[in-house]
C-alpha cells in the first residue's frame, strides 16, 4: 500500500468512526446523557480507584461550526462552553480526559472539520483565547450549631455527620461559583436548587444551568446565611422536627448559620 493510499485509508477510518461515535452520543444531549448516567461513571470511577486505576474519558469534544440534525448547535461559544464545564466536571470527579482533535481538519464535512482548539493554520482559536476558566475551591457547607455537614446523594440533600468514608466525604463537598451565583457539588457536579419560593419550600440538587433561577445564592459573610437569590427573604435551613431536613424558609435570626470552611 502507497504512503498516500494508507494516509486516505487511516482518514476514512477516522471519518467512520466519529460518525459513528457522533450517531451514537449526540453532543446537545451529552451533559444531559452524563447526568442520566452519573452512577454508572461513578461506579467506573470506583472500580479503577479501587484497583489502583486512572479512570480517563477516552474521547469527548464539540463542534464550533456546521449543522447535523443529531447534533447540538456547534458554534464558538457553545464549544468554549462545553470545554469549560467538562473541565470542572472532570476536576471535580478527578480524572482526565482527551479532547476529539486539537487541531480542525479540512477533508471531513464541516461539523466534523471543527472540533479543534486550533485552527488548521495552527492558531489558536479565538473562543479559546477569549476564555477563562476561574479555579472553585472545596468547600463544606457546615451547621454552625450541630457542626451537621451538607450532604448530596444523587439528587437529594440531608445533613449528616463527617464521615470516614470516602464516597461519603464526597458527597459532602460544594463549590461556590460567585459568577454564576451557584453551589456545585463536588461528587454530582449537579447544581443545589430550589424551585418552591415558600416555608419549607423543597431544595435538590439539579444539572447545573446557568441561567436557571432556582439555583441562584449568595452567602452573606455577616450572618453565614445562604440566602436565595430568586426567592427574596429566604434561606437555606433545616427542619428539627423532621429530621433535619433541608428546606427553604424565611431568613431570620433563628435560620441556619453555615460555615463554609475548607
Amino acid at each position: 500500500m502507497s504512503p498516500r493510499t494508507e494516509s486516505r485509508s487511516r482518514r476514512l477510518h477516522t471519518y467512520r468512526l466519529r460518525k459513528r461515535l457522533l450517531r451514537r452520543a449526540p453532543t446537545n444531549h451529552c451533559m444531559f446523557r452524563t447526568a442520566r448516567h452519573e452512577s454508572a461513571l461513578r461506579t467506573c470511577v470506583s472500580l479503577a480507584t479501587n484497583k489502583g486505576k486512572k479512570f480517563v474519558l477516552a474521547e469527548t469534544g464539540w463542534s464550533s461550526g456546521g449543522s447535523q440534525p443529531k447534533v447540538g448547535v456547534a458554534s464558538p461559544a457553545n464549544q468554549a462552553k462545553y470545554f469549560s464545564d467538562l473541565f470542572h466536571a472532570t476536576r471535580s470527579l478527578n480524572f482526565d480526559f482527551y479532547w476529539y482533535f486539537a487541531f480542525d481538519t479540512d477533508f471531513f464535512s464541516e461539523i466534523a472539520n471543527d472540533f479543534g482548539v486550533f485552527y488548521v493554520n495552527g492558531t489558536l482559536k479565538s473562543n479559546f483565547q477569549q476564555l477563562t476558566i476561574r479555579q472553585r475551591d472545596p468547600r463544606a457547607i457546615r451547621n454552625v450549631g450541630s457542626k451537621q455537614l451538607l450532604s448530596e446523594n444523587e439528587v437529594n440533600v440531608s445533613m449528616s455527620s463527617k464521615s470516614k468514608d470516602w464516597v461519603v466525604q464526597e458527597q459532602q463537598v460544594w463549590f461556590f461559583d460567585s459568577a454564576n451565583q451557584q453551589v456545585r457539588s463536588k461528587s454530582s457536579d449537579r447544581c443545589l436548587d430550589a424551585y418552591q419560593g415558600w416555608d419549607g419550600g423543597i431544595v435538590h440538587l439539579y444539572r447545573c444551568l446557568d441561567g436557571e433561577a432556582n439555583q441562584k445564592w449568595a452567602l452573606e459573610s455577616s450572618t453565614g446565611k445562604l440566602k436565595h437569590v430568586t426567592h427574596k427573604g429566604f434561606c437555606l435551613d433545616t427542619d428539627p422536627a423532621q429530621n433535619n431536613k433541608v428546606q427553604l424558609y424565611g431568613c431570620s435570626p433563628k435560620t441556619m448559620p453555615i460555615n463554609s470552611g475548607a
